[in-house]
């Protein structure tokens, strides 16, 4: 008798391992040098739950995984963004299309990059330092792994007595919004090289810049809009991971330096947004309407025909500025460099603020790459 052939993967996995050979040996290589490469070992993993991780396996090596039920929700989600009535998705297919890129290429694009996002999400982790540092100040020798979602523990199935504090809870909560923000930061840099991944070619970039930044934001919006427990209710919360309201806030914070870095200033262990210059306000105010904001409507109606929870608009918005929500003025302040303080996911962002600068000290002895601290 013949042992049974694995069953072949899903056309939609096909392209899993040209996207971690892409972060491997592209994105890493380029931020640090081949021996970092060669420390990771990308795993695609068969498991129904939505999630992601980084395990180390020694002090200097580490496997990241990505489950598969991570990658066919995620291309699903992308998939709904091509069968919703949206005026901002049905202009930015057709602004891509004048580009000789058709609707399937455009949500491709998407779907490679959010799952780009999440991988090095998870590469942020080991060059931030956070597995070494949460290994040397709260293991007591036991390694577990960092995932994207709050679904493993540690490998043993115990757990560290210094984990069971509000210390730990917040460094988490804290290395979770610098991974997302790394990884989002990082993976608009390589925008360009993303776009020729997926079949697309790299000339007349400026002209498409827009439409590019629209197709990594709704994937990376994606990404974090499938985790569980989408908005908070609370002010406080027991949990070691930030709700994903409040990492999409985090995100859209990191989407203001990406658009406009000249506007940010470090002073200390913080930064600073400089006093705004009119005539680049108004370039930025430009890129925001015809990027984050097409993003964030489609996202919207994504999630609504989904039958999932949604406090970004309400009925009327548009024609009703009294209209929008807490968790949208939020949005709306870390755009343009202000402190969320409308909505509890906002608060709860706010509210790391005091304990971040602490945990960037604690954590500098453990930092591979001087990462640019985005929490």
């Amino acid at each position: 008798m013949h042992p049974k052939a694995p069953d072949p993967l899903p056309s939609h996995l096909d392209c899993i391992e040209d996207i971690f050979a892409f972060v491997r040996d592209v994105m890493v290589v380029s931020l640090s040098d081949e021996r970092a490469a060669d420390r990771l070992r990308f795993i695609l993993r068969q498991d129904e739950r939505y999630n992601a991780g980084v395990l180390p396996l020694s002090a200097s090596r580490f496997n990241v995984f990505l489950n598969t039920a991570t990658a066919t929700r995620l291309f699903d989600f992308c998939g709904v963004y091509g069968v919703i009535e949206n005026d901002y998705l049905r202009e930015h297919f057709a602004e891509l299309e004048a580009f000789s890129i058709d609707e399937n290429a455009a949500l491709a694009l998407s779907y490679y990059t959010g799952l780009i996002f999440v991988a090095m999400h998870e590469y942020a982790h080991v060059a931030s330092g956070h597995l070494s540092y949460d290994r040397a100040a709260f293991g007591d020798g036991a390694d577990r792994p960092l995932s994207f979602t709050e679904t493993d523990g540690s490998t043993d199935g115990s757990t560290s007595r210094n984990r069971d504090t509000e210390r730990y809870r917040r460094f988490r909560r804290i290395s979770e919004l610098e991974a997302d923000g790394v990884a989002f930061a990082l993976t608009f840099s390589f925008a360009p090289e993303i776009a020729m991944l997926t079949g697309l070619d790299p000339e007349q970039w400026d002209e498409r810049k827009h439409a590019i930044h629209r197709a990594i934001l709704l994937g990376c919006f994606a990404a974090l809009c499938l985790l569980e427990g989408l908005f908070a209710d609370e002010e406080e919360i027991d949990g070691e991971y930030p709700f994903p309201g409040m990492r999409l806030i985090n995100l859209c914070s990191s989407y203001f330096r990406v658009v406009d870095p000249d506007a940010v200033a470090w002073e200390g262990d913080d930064y600073r947004t400089r006093v705004p210059d009119p005539a680049r306000n108004g370039a930025v105010e430009t890129h925001y309407a015809a990027t984050i904001g097409p993003a964030l409507f489609a996202l919207n109606d994504a999630l609504v025909y989904q039958g999932m929870e949604t406090r970004f608009f309400r009925k009327g918005f548009e024609s009703d500025p009294d209209a929008m929500t807490p968790f949208m003025r939020d949005i709306i302040s870390v755009l343009g460099g202000s402190t969320p303080d409308r909505s509890p996911d906002g608060r709860l962002l706010a509210s790391l603020s005091a304990s971040r600068a602490d945990f960037v000290l604690a954590l500098e002895r453990y930092r591979e790459l001087d990462l640019w601290p985005t929490a």
